[in-house]
Formats: C-alpha cells, sequence, structure tokens
C-alpha cells in the first residue's frame, strides 16, 4: 500500500517530464517541417506558424506545469492528455 501511495505522489511529476519531453520533439519536428517547407512557402507565413505552434504547445505545458505545482494528477494528466489530443498538428 505504501508504494502504491509513493508512486501515487511522484506522478504528477513524471507525467509533467513527459509532457516537456513529447512538447520539445513536437517543437523540432516542426522546426524541420518549416525548414523544409522554406522554398515554396513566404517566410511571414512560416512566422505565423511558428508562433502559432509555440501558442499551442503553452496551453498543455501550462496545465501541466500547473497540475505539477499543486501535485494535482488530474491536471498534469490533462495537460498530457491535451498535448496527445493536438498530436496530428504538430506531428503531420
Amino acid at each position: 500500500m505504501r508504494s502504491l501511495k509513493a508512486f501515487l505522489r511522484t506522478l504528477p511529476d513524471t507525467l509533467w517530464r513527459l509532457t516537456v519531453i513529447l512538447a520539445i520533439v513536437a517543437f523540432l519536428t516542426q522546426i524541420g517541417v518549416a525548414v523544409a517547407r522554406s522554398g515554396a512557402v513566404s517566410i511571414e507565413l512560416l512566422l505565423a506558424e511558428f508562433v502559432f505552434t509555440l501558442v499551442f504547445l503553452a496551453l498543455p505545458l501550462g496545465i501541466s506545469w500547473y497540475g505539477r505545482e499543486r501535485n494535482s494528477l488530474w491536471y498534469t494528466g490533462g495537460g498530457l492528455f491535451l498535448l496527445l489530443a493536438m498530436w496530428r498538428i504538430f506531428f503531420f
């Protein structure tokens, strides 16, 4: 029983780290897509996409960070779930 409680206590921090790692991978993927499209698209459009990427990544990171600070599994898991729900935006 103690190990389960310890696991649940550390789970928000673990989910926060997983969310950060996936957000970094998503950001780097978007940079790669922007570089690949740089010859076919105007710089203004690439800059706008970059800004929207930062905003869309900030939402789940902010929610997860809030959950980590409050040690809330719901918020931290919700931030990770939101990032995974936006998977298609970042990786396809």
